[in-house]
């Protein structure tokens, strides 16, 4: 089975689970970043983000945790690597990072460089409307900001993962010379 086949399984169940579980609550589901390119070769995750009508319960959280134990049972090890945000919707029309409704609430500090990405047509819709009636364009500033954020990633972990730290070196050098981040 190829990597996109196996990209196609786990977003097919993972999209049937968030339905499932938020009903009307679900606004739009995306996937962007590596697993969304053409001939995708191997990714190590599967970026998302799905996007809120409404603040999440606590058994909602409760449901959703166990949908992502769940996935990475089932299809391992890509569905056990699902990465992304849940985001209110009222939060995601802003260009300001969100905070994710789940998971300690830690803020898609790359935010920039996603809508970027989802922008150029880098994203696969799993529900929901066009992205380009969410997302707001970038700014220079805003992606400028986000790729200092990955260079201070890699400095804090470089020693943890090299591999992953090296590769998003040369994608910041590549991006900085040319402002082009949809690599």
């Amino acid at each position: 089975m190829t990597i996109s086949q196996q990209i196609n399984i786990i977003r097919q169940a993972f999209v049937d689970g968030l339905k499932a579980i938020l009903g009307e609550k679900l606004y739009g589901a995306y996937i962007y970043g590596a697993a969304a390119f053409p001939n995708t070769v191997l990714t190590r995750d599967i970026d998302f983000h799905v996007i809120l009508k409404s603040s999440l319960t606590l058994n909602e959280k409760s449901q959703l945790e166990k949908l992502h134990e769940s996935l990475a049972q089932k299809f391992p090890p890509l569905g056990g690597e699902l990465d992304g945000y849940y985001i209110l919707l009222k939060d995601a029309l802003l260009k300001s990072p969100p905070k994710s409704q789940i998971w300690r609430r830690a803020t898609d500090n790359s935010w920039a460089l996603h809508r970027e990405h989802i922008l150029a047509g880098r994203h696969i819709i799993l529900y929901g409307p066009d992205p380009k009636e969410i997302y707001s364009p970038t700014t220079w500033p805003e992606i400028k900001t986000a790729l200092y954020g990955e260079l201070d990633y890699v400095k804090k972990h470089l020693w943890d993962y090299p591999d992953y730290c090296i590769l998003n070196l040369c994608r910041l050098v590549y991006s900085f010379e040319t402002r082009d981040v949809v690599v």
